[in-house]
């Protein structure tokens, strides 16, 4: 909600079709207004206007325990070659060494609202909501090096 208490009910593509909506709007006795916005034009750029970066756990529920939290500081690694878009957070910092045995690493996205993929209009299906979403789990085991 803005300052004003305005909210956004719905961005459309057109001056006409922000007309229509805001006719039916007022139909319906709500006040209505529309305004041209600098709107996102793609999933990917949706998702970096909204990904505020990357938690892992490591060692999640064990004394071993630690949180890492990386913010996206325009590091965010994107790869676009045309066919396939990729975002990928391994950019954004790196953990500290982890002992000789066994580890997980549980990995949660950080969004400021919720983000959509374009492909659909399914919200369960489609898009991650605004805080925090758990993304992957990791087990693997740390050997001893080589001298």
């Amino acid at each position: 909600m803005g300052a004003d208490g305005a909210v956004v009910v719905k961005v459309v593509s057109s001056q006409s079709e922000a007309e229509v909506v805001c006719g039916l709007l007022r139909s319906a006795g709500i006040e209505c207004a529309h305004r041209d916005t600098d709107a996102i034009d793609s999933p990917l750029e949706d998702f970096i206007a909204k990904f505020i970066g990357v938690k892992y756990v490591v060692d999640p529920g064990t004394s071993k325990e630690k949180t890492y939290v990386f913010g996206n500081d325009d590091d965010l690694g994107i790869f676009n070659d045309g066919i396939t878009v990729a975002a990928n957070s391994v950019s954004l910092g790196t953990l500290k060494p982890l002992s000789v045995g066994d580890h997980v690493v549980d990995s949660y996205l950080l969004f400021s609202a919720m983000h959509c993929d374009g492909i659909d209009s399914v919200v369960e299906e489609n898009c991650l909501p605004a805080g925090e979403t758990w993304y992957s789990s990791v087990q693997f085991t740390v050997t001893p090096g080589h001298d």
